[in-house]
């Protein structure tokens, strides 16, 4: 099956998908409002629950094969959460939130080659965050505890209605457990060690993880946030939101400063992402690691991984249950020496398509992602393939990998 009869099965089924939407709706008779029966154990501590659940279909082509895969969302996980929320005065309040993540067979934790198994990778079940929050509306807020960094998704800004299937900086995340194709491998089918995400991988400042961090009031739409970790980690950050002439604008920038093992790197990075009153999105973002001696080989100068993206978007109302949107993404990263690459360039484009139903508070959505390698510089030692360790050798081809995605997510 060729890219190009896959493509158009893929767009046959998103418009198949628009047009059952878009068909009238059977007359039902409405459910009588049932009482909500979650409640706090405290009087004085309101409590939400919250969340949502995505499940994907991909078809992924290797330049070899062709396998479908069943998965959760890397770019949008299933979750629940659990917030507690209480006023001390009309001006400070303290709150929590638990929120566990269950994804199984995650996209970016199984690759075309795994197995078919009941409960996925391990993680399928991870405390993403687990905090206590102290808000004053005068000085700011301080969190506590495993969350998010303030450096946390600051090359990933979108503000269209793709952000359940894309954004800058983020185009490993449609699989990024697939497994490039490359003639060294012992396997008969050839696949290499590699992995999408190792090289195209994403620049997020240091992610989710325990620490402390402080976010300032906001002062003309802009926000200073600052982190500390363990082992010294720490970061520093900018965001921004405003309004300017009826164009919607978000932008951030990032420095993070972080141990990868005995070797510690700074890294900078940030997006922006501007929606038109007409519908009409443009979205970037970057990301550059500074590593240090010890991660370049003998004689070697330190590699310093450099990514950038760009994209557009298009949204609009095109039957009642919802919008419609259609976007495309390109991102490039080059010297990505983390899965053992010095002069590894990755390529990647990606067109996605996502249908609102507002009524079901519920997201369906289609993608192509397209992902190149083109490995100039082997990067370790011995010269030679080493099966599992994510090296390659200099000028070894790979073959391009195809994804074709459906999927839903559902909020609650």
């Amino acid at each position: 099956m060729n890219m190009f009869t896959k493509g158009l099965l893929g767009t046959a089924a998103v418009a198949a998908l628009a047009g059952v939407l878009a068909a009238p709706a059977v007359a039902q008779t409405a459910p009588s409002a049932a009482a909500k029966v979650v409640a706090s154990g405290s009087d004085k501590v309101k409590m939400t629950l919250s969340g949502g659940v995505t499940r994907q279909m991909s078809v992924i082509d290797d330049g070899s094969e062709s396998e479908v895969k069943h998965t959760d969302s890397d770019y949008a996980p299933s979750h629940f959460n659990i917030a507690g929320e209480g006023k001390i005065n009309s001006e400070m309040k303290i709150g929590t939130m638990i929120q566990m993540g269950i994804t199984p067979n995650n996209s970016s934790g199984t690759s075309q080659d795994a197995t078919n198994t009941n409960s996925g990778a391990a993680g399928t079940h991870e405390a993403r965050i687990v905090e206590i929050f102290f808000a004053h509306d005068k000085f700011g807020t301080v969190y506590m505890g495993k969350g998010s960094s303030g450096s946390d998704g600051s090359s990933e800004l979108n503000l269209s209605i793709l952000g359940v299937t894309q954004a800058p900086m983020a185009n490993s995340l449609a699989f990024g457990g697939a497994l490039f194709k490359a003639g060294n491998d012992a396997d008969g089918r050839g696949l290499n060690a590699v992995t999408v995400a190792g090289v195209v991988g994403e620049f997020v400042g240091m992610g989710r993880l325990n620490r402390i961090r402080y976010d300032s009031p906001t002062f003309f739409g802009t926000q200073f946030r600052a982190t500390h970790a363990d082992q010294g980690d720490w970061d520093a950050s900018l965001w921004h939101e405003s309004n300017i002439a009826g164009f919607d604008l978000a932008a951030a920038i990032a420095y993070s400063q972080a141990p990868n093992g005995q070797d510690y790197f700074g890294m900078v990075d940030g997006s922006v992402s501007i929606m038109s009153p007409w519908g009409i999105g443009v979205h970037g973002g970057f990301g550059y690691r500074d590593l240090t001696a010890a991660n370049a080989a003998p004689g070697e100068d330190p590699a310093t991984p450099l990514g950038w993206s760009a994209g557009v978007s298009y949204e609009t109302q095109l039957i009642e249950l919802g919008k419609t949107g259609i976007g495309y993404m390109y991102q490039s990263v080059s010297n990505n020496a983390v899965n053992g690459f010095a002069g590894a360039d990755a390529t990647s484009h990606q067109v996605a398509v996502v249908q609102q139903v507002d009524a079901a508070s519920t997201e369906f959505y289609g993608a192509w992602t397209q992902f190149s390698l083109d490995t100039t510089e082997y990067f370790g030692a011995g010269g030679a393939y080493t099966a599992g360790s994510g090296s390659g050798i200099q000028g070894v081809g790979y073959d391009d990998i195809n994804v074709f995605t459906l999927g839903a997510r559902v909020k609650f």
